[in-house]
């Protein structure tokens, strides 16, 4: 099960929340842990690729949601590196990031 902090309480939140850490997983990270910050705007392209009724949201809205979002999946990832590890952030088969701690 996805589990979301717990400012993230909204479905269309979540929904985002999902997006962002499915789009960041990809991203490479470098020896410190850390990946770039991408910008809205490409965010966005890819909320928009993944999910086409966000083209119905009002952008102001979609925006707002990702930058609430965008800096919690980013400590979430660089949380979960390990700079002896190589593989990618793991995730189940709803390809959504395991976040359980235990």
């Amino acid at each position: 099960m996805f589990k979301y902090p717990a400012n993230i309480k909204s479905d269309f939140d979540k929904k985002i929340f999902r997006y962002l850490s499915e789009m960041l997983s990809d991203e490479p990270i470098d020896q410190n842990g850390r990946i770039q910050t991408p910008r809205i705007t490409d965010v966005l392209d890819y909320v928009y690729q993944v999910d086409i009724s966000m083209k119905r949201q009002k952008r102001a809205i979609v925006e707002k949601s990702i930058s609430r979002s965008l800096p919690l999946v980013i400590s979430l990832i660089q949380n979960q590196f390990d700079p002896n590890d190589n593989e990618p952030i793991s995730f189940d088969s709803n390809r959504t990031m395991d976040l359980d701690d235990g």
